[in-house]
Formats: C-alpha cells, sequence, structure tokens
C-alpha cells in the first residue's frame, strides 16, 4: 500500500505520463488491474485517447470510472443494487410529495415552493448535506444542542433538517439516492479486499468532495497502490490566494495529511517541471509560467502564437472564431478536432450554434441538452393547462402548436384564425353544436368543426376523467392513452427520422431519448407516488417541477468536431487551437452570485456550529483563477481570447482585467479589431473564407453601387462566382442587375392592380404617404390577423354604422329635426346601440364587464354626436340627401369618376361618402360634405397640398357632378364645403365647478366640426341661420363686426373685393374663396393623376414621406417588413417641405396657369 503524487504545471505531460506509464505496465502484464479514476465528463476522453495513441484495445483488466461508476461496479461485484435507485428528478418527486403532504409543517418551504427552480435549490441543498457527509441525524442533533433565535434562517434550517430526515426515511423503504451511492461504496472499501492486487490512477481531478476524500482514504488502503495527479506550480505547496493553485495545493496537504494519519507509506512525488506542450510555441510557454507570477517580467516581441480580439459585439467575436477555423483547417492542415472553443458562460450559446452551422463547422456541444421547451413536454403541461385555463386560447394552442399532432400545419392555422377572429374559448370547443360564425364558406365551416372535434373529444375525456384526485399512476394511464390517440409516439419517430435524413444527429438524438426519459418518469412517478391522491393541479405543480429540471446527455455525433464548452464544466484533451470568448467585466472572472439555499452568512453560521458545506463566494472567486490557468493553458499550438464592446443591445462592455494582464506581459500584443458585418474601411479579405457569407458581402457591396479602395477584390469575387456557379449567386444578380422598362412595370402593375386601375381615395393617400405600405396594402393585399378585440378601425365602423341607421330611421320615419328634443334622440340612439352591439365581432361588447362599460362609453359618445346632428339640424338648413353613397362600383348610386392615364390606362375612382347634405335658397342650392372622424386630426391646406388628405374634396367633386345632371332647368349647384364631424366624448377641463349645462355646451365645443367651408355668407346662414354674434358654435367660422351689414344684404357681400376681409384670423385656415377652392378641386385632380400615374408605373419605394412631426410609416403596420426604423429614416423618407398658406396658393395658382409644381 503506497500513495504517490503526480504533479505538474499545465502542458507538464502529467497525463501522457500517466498513459505511458499504464500502457508499459499493461505491455508487461496484461493482467495488471489498473482502474482510472476521472470525472464523469472526462470519461470519453480518456478512454478514446488511451485507444487512439497507445492502441490499448480488449483489455478486460482496465477501466476507466468515475467517482459513480466505480460505486456501481463495486455494487455488483458484492451486492447493492437490489435497492431501487432514485435519480435527481425522483427526488425532487419524493421531495414534492413530502412538502405537498405537510403543508403546515413545511410552512416556511411551501411559500416559495411553486417558484421556478426552488424546487431543484431544495433537493441540492439536500444533494450538498450528503456530499459533505452531514447526515440527517448529525443535523438535528447539532440543532437540538444549538439554540438559536427566531429568524428565518432558524425557520429554514428546521424545516430543511425535518425534510431531510423524512427524506431519509422514506429511503429506507429499500431505496438509493444517487448521493448515497458513495456512501454504499464507503461502506463496501471498508469489508473487502477485491482491490489488493489493483493499482488506482485518479487524474483530471482539482478537488474532492468530503465523500470523495473518504473513499481516496479507503483506497490507499486497500488498494495496491494510488496514484494521484495534480496540477500544480513550481512552488507546490503555495496556498496564497493569489495563486492559481489554492485550491489544488490545499487538495493536496489534505492528501497527504490522509496518508500520514493512516500510516500510508508516500512514495516520492514525481514532479514534471518542463513543460513539454510548448517547445515549439514559446509565447504560449511564457503566458502560463508568468499570468500568475508576481514579479513577471515582459515578452517583448510580438507573439506569433497568440492573439486577442476586440469584438463590436459578441456576435463579432463568434464570427472571428468561426473565420479563424475555417481558415486553421484549410491553410495549416487542422482537424476540426483539434479545435475548442470556451466561454465563461451562457451568453454566446445561441450565437455559437448559430454561425458555426453558417459556416459549415461541425462542432459538438459539451453540457446536458435541457428539453423543457420539448414538443413532448410542452404537450403534456398543455393538457392540465387546458383545464386550469378553462379551454383558453393560449392553452389549447399551446397543445395544438407543439407539431406531434396528426394534423397539417395549414389546417392549425386556419384554425387558429378562426378561434383568434371570434374569440372561442371555453366550452363552446366541446359543444355539440356546430360552429357558424361569420360568413365563412360551408366547406370551411365544416372542415373546422370536424378538426376542432378531432382535437377537442380526447381533451374533454380527459377532463372529465381528472375532475376527481386521482393516484400518479391513473394519471400517468390517463396521459399515456391520450398520448397513444394523437399517435405522438409514432410522430416522434418520424422526427427522429427526419433529423437523421437532415444529418441533424443531435437532434435525433433529443428526439430519441426524450420518449424513454418521459416514459422513465412516469415509472419513477407510479413508483414513488403510489398510493397519494392528488389533484390535477397538484399533479400538473410536480410534473412541471420535474420537466423544468429534466436534461439529457447527448455523445458526439462524428470524431471531427470542434468542441464548445463552459471552461467550469468541460474536460477536454489534445487541442492545438483554442478559442477563449467574453473576456469581459462580470463575465470571466464571473461575479459570483449568492443564489443558493444558504447565503454566505449563514454558511458562516453553520460552520461555526460545526457544519462545513461547499465553499462561499468570496472562496469561490479564488477558484475563478484556477478557471483563467485551465483557458490559457487549454492551446498546444494557438490561443485566441476575444471580449465585446457591446452587449446585444447595445449596451457599453468593458473588458476583464485578463485583457490588461495581457498587455503588461506583451507590450507588442496588438487587439485586433473585428466586426461582422465588416465596414467599408476594413480590409474584407478576411471575411471572404466562406461562400455563403462572401456572397451575402458581394451582393451588399454591389447593391450600394459605390467605387471602393478594393473594387479590384470584388470584381475578382465576382468573377470567381461567375465561373462557380448556383442559385444563389443568379438569384443575388437578378435582384442587382434586374432593370424594367417603364412599359415592363407598367405591365406588371396592371397584372397586380388590374385594368382599369380602380383606387380609393384612401388608397391613394396611403400611397402618398408610402408607395410601399400601399403595395403591401393593395397589391399583395397582405392583411393582419383578424383578432377578438376592439381594434380603433371597429369603434370607428360601430360609430358610422349608428349614426347611418339613426339618420336613416329619421328620413324613413319623415322626422324632422324641429319635431326632435333631446331625449328622443336618445331614445332613438339608445335603441340604435343595443341593436347593434350583439352584431359586433361575435357579441365581444357583451363578453365581459370591461367590455359593457366600453359599449357604456360608446353609446354616450353617439348620444352627443346625435344631439350635435341635432343642433345642426334645428339651426340649419342643410339636410342629408345621401348616407353612405357608394361610388365608382358597379350599383353605385353615384357617377364615378374617371380619369385617362399618358398611355391610355383608365383610372376609376371609388369609395364611399359618409354624409351628403344640401340646402337651397331661392334658385342656388349648396352642396357640402360630412365626413364622420374617430380622430382628433383637422383638415389643412399643407396636407390637401401634399396630396396626404384629399378625401373630402374628391368627395366633393364626385358629388357636384352626379347632382349637377339633376338639378332642374335654371338651378344653379354650388359648393358649400366639405366637414369633419368629430366623435369625441372626452375629458373637459375647467377652471373650476361648472354646472351640468355648461359642461354638456364644453362638450359641444370640443366637438365642433373642422374642415373647409366656401367664404359665402348665404351657404354660411344655410348652415347655421343665426350669426349675429359674429361666432358660429358649430362652424369653424368667426367673422368680424364689420360683417354685421353684409349678413343682410348678401349683393353687398358679393360685391367685396376681398370676401376674407370680413372673417377674422381665427376662420383663416377653415375658410376660402370660391376661386381658391376651385384651384383646390384642380390641384386634388392633378394630384390624383400624378400618384395614379405612379402606382401604374410600380413604383414601390420604400419610401415614406416625412413632414414636421408626421412621419408616413407612423401608423403603418408593415415595419416589422420593411425595417426602416432600423436605418437613418432622414436618408431614406421623403422630406417635404413645410409652406406658408401664402405660399401655398402662389404654387396652386401657377399650377392653373400651367407652371410646374
Amino acid at each position: 500500500m503506497a500513495v504517490q503524487f503526480i504533479t505538474g504545471p499545465a502542458g507538464s505531460g502529467k497525463s501522457t505520463y500517466v498513459m505511458r506509464t499504464i500502457a508499459d505496465t499493461l505491455q508487461r502484464d496484461r493482467r495488471k488491474k489498473i482502474i482510472i479514476m476521472v470525472p464523469e465528463q472526462a470519461t470519453f476522453c480518456y478512454q478514446y485517447e488511451l485507444i487512439e495513441k497507445y492502441g490499448l484495445t480488449g483489455v478486460l483488466t482496465l477501466e476507466i470510472l468515475s467517482f459513480q461508476r466505480l460505486a456501481r461496479t463495486m455494487m455488483q461485484q458484492t451486492g447493492g443494487l437490489a435497492c431501487r435507485t432514485i435519480d435527481d428528478l425522483g427526488k425532487l418527486l419524493v421531495m414534492r410529495r413530502l412538502l405537498q403532504s405537510q403543508q403546515e409543517e413545511f410552512s416556511f418551504l411551501n411559500q416559495s415552493v411553486n417558484r421556478p427552480g426552488y424546487l431543484l435549490k431544495i433537493g441540492q441543498t439536500v444533494q450538498e448535506l450528503k456530499r459533505y457527509q452531514i447526515s440527517s441525524g448529525t443535523l438535528q442533533q447539532t440543532l437540538a444542542q444549538q439554540e438559536l433565535p427566531e429568524t428565518v434562517f432558524t425557520h429554514k434550517l428546521q424545516e430543511i433538517s425535518q425534510l431531510y430526515a423524512q427524506y431519509d426515511a422514506f429511503l429506507a423503504q429499500d431505496y438509493l439516492d444517487a448521493e448515497d451511492v458513495l456512501d454504499v461504496l464507503i461502506d463496501r472499501l471498508q469489508r473487502t479486499d477485491l482491490l489488493n492486487d489493483t493499482e488506482i490512477w485518479v487524474d483530471e481531478f482539482y478537488d474532492f468532495t468530503p465523500q470523495e476524500y473518504t473513499i481516496l482514504g479507503l483506497l490507499m488502503q486497500r488498494a495496491a497502490n494510488v496514484h494521484i495527479v495534480l496540477p500544480m506550480d513550481r512552488q507546490n505547496q503555495n496556498l496564497g490566494r493569489q495563486t492559481a493553485f489554492h485550491s489544488t495545493a490545499k487538495t493536496l496537504q489534505r492528501l497527504r495529511q490522509m496518508a500520514m494519519e493512516q500510516n500510508i507509506s508516500v512514495l516520492p512525488d514525481y514532479n514534471l517541471q518542463d513543460t513539454v506542450r510548448w517547445q515549439q510555441q514559446p509565447d504560449l510557454q511564457f503566458l502560463e509560467q508568468q499570468y500568475f507570477s508576481i514579479g513577471a517580467r515582459q515578452w517583448t516581441a510580438q507573439p506569433e502564437h497568440l492573439q486577442l480580439l476586440q469584438g463590436q459585439n459578441r456576435l463579432s467575436e463568434v464570427d472571428a472564431a468561426a473565420r479563424s477555423i475555417r481558415q486553421l483547417c484549410r491553410e495549416q492542415g487542422y482537424h476540426y478536432s483539434d479545435i475548442g472553443i470556451f466561454t465563461r458562460g451562457d451568453q454566446y450559446e445561441l450565437l455559437l450554434e448559430t454561425v458555426l452551422t453558417d459556416y459549415d463547422i461541425p462542432y459538438f456541444v459539451d453540457h446536458k441538452e435541457a428539453v423543457r421547451q420539448h414538443p413532448l413536454t410542452e404537450l403534456l403541461l398543455a393538457v392540465f393547462e387546458i383545464i386550469r385555463s378553462n379551454w383558453s386560447y393560449q392553452s389549447v394552442f399551446r397543445f395544438v402548436k407543439t407539431e406531434l399532432l396528426p394534423f397539417e400545419q395549414k389546417a392549425i392555422d386556419l384554425l387558429e384564425n378562426y378561434v383568434l377572429q371570434y374569440g372561442i374559448r371555453g366550452s363552446t370547443w366541446y359543444q355539440q353544436k356546430d360552429w357558424c360564425y361569420g360568413q365563412e364558406p360551408e366547406e370551411v365551416l365544416t372542415f373546422l368543426n370536424q378538426l376542432r372535434r378531432q382535437i377537442a373529444k380526447p381533451l374533454r375525456q380527459v377532463q372529465e376523467a381528472l375532475r376527481e384526485p386521482r393516484t400518479a399512476d391513473e394519471y400517468i394511464q390517463i396521459l399515456y392513452r391520450l398520448l397513444e390517440q394523437f399517435a405522438v409516439p409514432k410522430k416522434l419517430e418520424q422526427l427522429c427520422q427526419e433529423a437523421i435524413a437532415a444529418n441533424l444527429l443531435e437532434a435525433a438524438q433529443v428526439h430519441q431519448q426524450i420518449w424513454d426519459k418521459v416514459i422513465q418518469i412516469f415509472d419513477q412517478m407510479s413508483q414513488l407516488l403510489p398510493d397519494t391522491k392528488l389533484t390535477a393541479e397538484e399533479f400538473a405543480v410536480i410534473l412541471h417541477a420535474v420537466f423544468d429540471n429534466l436534461d439529457l446527455g447527448l455523445l458526439p455525433s462524428s470524431l471531427d468536431q470542434v468542441f464548445v464548452g463552459a471552461l467550469a464544466h468541460s474536460r477536454s484533451r489534445s487541442l492545438k487551437a483554442v478559442f477563449v470568448l467574453g473576456l469581459n467585466e462580470g463575465v470571466f472572472p464571473a461575479r459570483v452570485e449568492q443564489n443558493g439555499f444558504f447565503n454566505d452568512r449563514e454558511k458562516q453560521t453553520l460552520r461555526d456550529m460545526g457544519l462545513e458545506l461547499s465553499p462561499n463566494s468570496s472562496e469561490q472567486l479564488y477558484d475563478e483563477q484556477f478557471l483563467i490557468y485551465l483557458a490559457i493553458t487549454r492551446a498546444a499550438d494557438y490561443l485566441c481570447l476575444s471580449y465585446s464592446l457591446s452587449d446585444e443591445d447595445g449596451k457599453a462592455l468593458r473588458p476583464s482585467s485578463i485583457v490588461d494582464r495581457l498587455h503588461r506581459l506583451y507590450p507588442q500584443l496588438k487587439e485586433q479589431p473585428v466586426q461582422w458585418p465588416p465596414n467599408g474601411q476594413m480590409d474584407v479579405l478576411p471575411y471572404l473564407n466562406h461562400p455563403g457569407k462572401a456572397l451575402g458581402l458581394l451582393g451588399s457591396h454591389l447593391s450600394k453601387a459605390d467605387e471602393s479602395e478594393q473594387q479590384e477584390l470584388w470584381s475578382e469575387l465576382y468573377h470567381w462566382f461567375d465561373q462557380h456557379p448556383t442559385p444563389l449567386f443568379h438569384h443575388v444578380c437578378q435582384s442587382l442587375t434586374h432593370e424594367e422598362s417603364l412599359a415592363q412595370r407598367q405591365l406588371t402593375s396592371t397584372q397586380i392592380y388590374g385594368k382599369p386601375l380602380h383606387l380609393s381615395v384612401s388608397a391613394l393617400e396611403r400611397y402618398r404617404q408610402c408607395p410601399y405600405s400601399y403595395f403591401l396594402t393593395y397589391g399583395l393585399r397582405l392583411k393582419e390577423r383578424m383578432l377578438y378585440r376592439m381594434e380603433a378601425v371597429d369603434v370607428g365602423q360601430f360609430y358610422h354604422a349608428a349614426i347611418e341607421q339613426f339618420s336613416t330611421y329619421l328620413l324613413e320615419q319623415q322626422i324632422s329635426w324641429q319635431q326632435l328634443d333631446a331625449q328622443q334622440v336618445r331614445d332613438i340612439m339608445n335603441r340604435i346601440v343595443e341593436q347593434l352591439a350583439p352584431a359586433m365581432q361575435n357579441e365581444i361588447l357583451l363578453s365581459t364587464g370591461r367590455y359593457r362599460y366600453l359599449q357604456h362609453r360608446l353609446q354616450k359618445t353617439l348620444e352627443r354626436s346625435a344631439l350635435l346632428l341635432l343642433e345642426h339640424g334645428q339651426k340649419g338648413d342643410f339636410v342629408p340627401v345621401a348616407l353612405e353613397a357608394d361610388f365608382g362600383g358597379k350599383n353605385s348610386k353615384l357617377t364615378r369618376w374617371d380619369i385617362q392615364l399618358q398611355d391610355g390606362t383608365k383610372l376609376s375612382l371609388q369609395g364611399r361618402i359618409d354624409r351628403i347634405e344640401r340646402a337651397t335658397q331661392g334658385d342656388t342650392s349648396y352642396l357640402r360634405i360630412i365626413d364622420f372622424k374617430t380622430g382628433t386630426q383637422g383638415l389643412s391646406l399643407l396636407d390637401i397640398y401634399y396630396g396626404l388628405k384629399i378625401q373630402l374634396l374628391t368627395y366633393l367633386q364626385v358629388a357636384l357632378q352626379y347632382y349637377e345632371k339633376l338639378l332642374p332647368p335654371g338651378q344653379e349647384l354650388l359648393p358649400a364645403g366639405v366637414l369633419y364631424y368629430f366623435f369625441r366624448n372626452g375629458i373637459i377641463a375647467t377652471d373650476g365647478p361648472v354646472s351640468a349645462q355648461e359642461a354638456e355646451s364644453l362638450h359641444f365645443h370640443k366637438m365642433r366640426a373642422d374642415g373647409l367651408l366656401v367664404a359665402d355668407l348665404q351657404a354660411l346662414k344655410l348652415a347655421e341661420r343665426d350669426l349675429s354674434t359674429g361666432t358660429s358654435d358649430l362652424l369653424p367660422v368667426s367673422l368680424l363686426t364689420k360683417a354685421g351689414p353684409y349678413l343682410e344684404d348678401n349683393a353687398a357681400f358679393e360685391a367685396l373685393e376681398d370676401p376674407l376681409s370680413i372673417f377674422s384670423k381665427r376662420s383663416a385656415a377653415a375658410v376660402v374663396t370660391k376661386e381658391q377652392l376651385e384651384l383646390l378641386l384642380r390641384h386634388v385632380k392633378n394630384m390624383i393623376t400624378l400618384l395614379g400615374e405612379e402606382i401604374h408605373g410600380g413604383n414601390i419605394a420604400v419610401k415614406p414621406c416625412r413632414i414636421r412631426q408626421f412621419v408616413g410609416c407612423q401608423y403603418c403596420k408593415y415595419q416589422a417588413i420593411c425595417q426602416i426604423q432600423t436605418v437613418d429614416l432622414q436618408k431614406n423618407s421623403e422630406e417635404l417641405v413645410s409652406l406658408e398658406r401664402d405660399e401655398i396658393w402662389r404654387r396652386l395658382a401657377q399650377e392653373k396657369g400651367g407652371s410646374k409644381q
């Protein structure tokens, strides 16, 4: 019996010495029993290297084991496997059961047990207690001897002690915890001589748990010899806090002490001082020797095998690593398996998977694959969510959209759209009555009803079965039957085969393992919760906790893969090139957080009580130094370190202390900036090492059509792709060089929009705001998904329908305004709202208290709007002659307005006018257009000039053309104006309390019409008979005092040289002369023609207009498509200059005279 310590720094050949010695021993005596003990994650690499380098195959006396595997092996030989082992998931099940069954006893723990991860934290605490050989009895005895104050820590400690004791009592029923396996090994080692002739080699460990120390002590006593390998600096015994080997030095000291106490012979240490790994890379050898040296020297030359990258962001870091890997393999003959990428956290995981795939680099991520989001676990959890939420949309489609059901995606999308549009939930899913909401075709409704019954029937059966508490075994049978009904096992097998066919071998492993894991969980639940009656909610909580902590161990899918791992957990060997990402402050070295069950202060209290647990956060910081050592010594030939200047959100990041240390050691080390994509000033050649990436950069460069200093390089790249063409290259070329003539674009436009070109005024206004938005709306006819909710457009339609019905009712009943009073108006409108509300989106206004309150608000607004119409009707002489009047359609009453474009194509306007009103005075009739609006923006001259608001004037032109033909001989038809009537019912701000009558008057003032009125006193008096006060209550008009005489003498008013002179400045924006109105109508026609020509010419530019505070994409729903907000809006928009009124009128006058705008 003897123990020997093999020490040395990284690269000194410790593991090589171990393997060579073992190989030599077995060559001399193949019957020699040898056990190599390494961490679980290192067993595969160690075994592969022994076979690959030393040819140790078929040696039955050589075993490579972890502590856990040694325990299993010993139990196979000496007995003990009869007990059923509980793994980590089983432990969580038992813990949850114990906590749930004794709510009062574990009141503190139960407060947080349903929080994500909390149950796992409890399980890890019990695991830690076992690893540190603190039994439940020891813990309870220690607590009994202490007089602890009533604190949160005391309650926490007492309850964890009770839970631990009850858990051990459960295990006594013929179960074995995974951590207790090592205790069984300890027991067996004390009573067996099976290892007497065995050589034990311990490698790849840096420290040990108390359980493992005990096992090592017994191995020293029982085995022939024990050889323990530890990484150590040249002073060996240095326990200083600043050294990287603080932990390993403490480990060595403790092992020596153990050997001395047991009278074990300690052979002379085998110290490997010379680093053989970097004989050809002295700059890397210097890094290993000097990084932690207090009086470190400097490497004065430029390091050849060390590189430091400064990434613009994390994507740039990962992209630079991928490009370097391809270069190493292509130019220096590296295999992918010679290369490793290491990170300190998980910030880079998704980026690495995406970028390495883009560069066609095979890789293996050394971590447990979390499967909480796997479709199978999602589907099972969704079943209970459906029951809990009463068939909510989210829960049902969480179940349906797992892609494990035997339905086509197109069918599921159709069903989802229908459910969202009509707000289907609850018992509506499983009712016998067919769904028949909306105006869907009969065959569509038949299909949807068949589909929803296929989904709902099995789920409804589950819901009925789970009304009463059941045992875990009964739940499992119900769930398994549901999975069989939907053919889920068959679907998983199909997904696995599809992944294999697509060479997605890791995804195939996940699909293969997940079914077995779930069945294993079901088996454990059946065994561990045999007779416990659980409600559906309780069972769901347990299932959720188990799935939250379910992960799968994946194996490399091939031998030649880049190794991707975390510095703290991964074990890898024989790496020539290593990339270490994320050398940022707080990332590496990591900022240690107190997120365990016990915080540092509580751990110290436990230490004072004689209960030693895992290191506290300050001690863990010392371990970060060792991780730095591992990071800088992993590479044999080439080491690349990198950090980022910003995170994904653009927030600035600082380099870590490692970067500063590197600059002190290597004054000539230059940080190389990397960025993806490269900017125009960077040397682009290093970025052109993958065809797909290079083609993307080439397309981006060619699309800019600018000359650059690297133009020759781009030309050569283009010629290379031309000689090695791919479909993608042809597509890029076509998108860049394809230019159509005007005739071709017009032909394309005709194919999209039809001929003649039918346009609504709102479509023209949309085009003016942004051509691309128009194209998506009216060309591609993209539509947002219809949702069961009240949007602004729904409110507007409701208002319009109510006002139309109100006005129609008065016309049909031949009720004049003078016959009505305010209460009658309210009664009529209330009846109309009651009739309309049920028809609104599948009775949405009656669905919830919130929507019923909204209906009340809508009703109040409509009452005020109707009373405003009453005011107009009683104070003026204009009466409606048409409501919701269509024009341009096949059955439209009004004459359509056709305009001929330059190539002869006919532009046909169409639309619907809310309200046309007419008043007559003698031989003159006046016409005005009313448009009801829910918004707040009025009509401005600037908006009309730029074509942003031409709707009202277009409607006026159409109405004038139609009604002129209907006039009797001798009758004249004149325009009176165009007005917006606003639906408003907001809060009125006052300086103090006001009466109800005053409040109503303020509301009416706020709802006053806005628009353009012709400066014609006769027309104005027809709109409001009494203008003697000079200010209108209903119209945006205000007269000066000098206007008084003209109110009674229209001839005198007509003789005025400037009709606008009697109007106040307050009316300037709303009153125009007849001549000015003619200019505007002519301009609107020109604008419609111009916009029609552009649409017909195929313009679909992403070019929103911009004027003052308004931007064309302000309310656009397609920003996610064009993504204009991600670029400089000023460069990609059309700026419309803000003009004064006088300048606009001057330009309009020139336009009339034939001058260009």
